[in-house]
């Protein structure tokens, strides 16, 4: 793989084979604050798997099973804890990354689940579900509070963990993304959106959103602080996943039917460079808390036999 973007200017981090990896995922890529454990959703034969990975190595070192449609959602601070859910079951996993045991699922009345983040503390969970975000004890295994809203389907937290941000389809009205304040877990502020958002991104300081409108192929950029639209950038296709340096200063995206990797300056939002990885299908990009890699999950059947060595 190497850079292919000759006309385009340099970007203060230039990509290469070095420091963009490819690995065989579906979605919901998590990485420990350590940067030397990866996990991730995989597909073997016809079923779906959670999978944790040697960051270093690139090796599988676990597979667990958690229901039929599972997804891992975070970690705990020490990364001793893996948080999963599956939709299919309406269940909450809780995994020993050590041991790499997976423990009873825990039943959340309401359904579907759409969507679930982890608290930086790891002993509140968020769940989109139903028609209600509720709040999950991490270590009682219980609801603790809910707050009604319309449809909500995707969840992100500030890196405070004071705010959270979450996409509702308003039937008959304007779509809208909800500012929460967890401590009340009360709305403070309404955004709203003339898409549907698929993904929302928090930027590392807290101060800006990255919402991804994948109906319209846009990428909303919107101001944490006032909750205004500031920008909307439109492409030829949908933006799939976006993830920021951790200065904020870059943005890494991936998009659907590309095989490049776009880096853009996180203010004027113009590309500085593409990065063609080879590889059909990226779905997720991340950035190691480390700063020194990329990772990228491409779609990629494994045979059972593979998933099982």
């Amino acid at each position: 793989m190497q850079p292919q973007s000759p006309t385009i200017a340099q970007s203060p981090t230039t990509l290469s084979n070095e420091n963009v990896h490819m690995i065989h995922g579906y979605d919901d890529l998590v990485i420990s604050k350590d940067s030397a454990r990866l996990y991730f959703r995989e597909r073997i034969g016809e079923e779906y798997y959670l999978r944790a990975m040697d960051a270093n190595t690139q090796k599988v070192i676990a597979t667990y099973s958690a229901g039929r449609w599972p997804t891992i959602k975070g970690l705990s601070p020490d990364s001793t804890k893996a948080f999963a859910m599956d939709i299919t079951t309406a269940c909450l996993f809780e995994i020993n990354t050590i041991n790499h045991t997976v423990g009873e699922g825990t039943k959340i009345d309401s359904r579907p689940l759409t969507d679930m983040v982890i608290h930086p503390t790891g002993i509140r969970a968020y769940l989109c579900a139903g028609d209600d975000l509720i709040e999950f004890d991490t270590v009682e295994k219980t609801e603790v509070r809910k707050l009604p809203l319309s449809y909500p389907d995707n969840l992100a937290i500030s890196p405070s963990g004071t705010h959270l941000y979450v996409s509702c389809w308003n039937e008959g009205r304007q779509n809208s993304i909800e500012v929460i304040d967890t401590a009340r877990l009360s709305v403070i502020a309404s955004i709203p959106l003339a898409g549907f958002p698929s993904n929302i991104t928090v930027s590392p300081d807290g101060k800006l959103l990255y919402a991804l409108n994948k109906s319209d192929r846009e990428m909303i950029v919107i101001d944490a602080v006032s909750n205004k639209t500031i920008k909307v950038l439109q492409h030829s296709t949908a933006t799939r996943s976006i993830c920021c340096s951790r200065d904020g200063n870059q943005l890494f995206t991936v998009r659907t039917n590309s095989e490049s990797v776009f880096v853009l300056d996180a203010k004027t939002l113009q590309e500085t460079q593409r990065f063609n990885t080879g590889k059909h299908f990226l779905t997720v990009i991340k950035m190691s808390p480390d700063k020194a890699n990329l990772y990228v999950l491409y779609e990629a059947r494994v045979t059972v036999e593979e998933g099982t060595e």
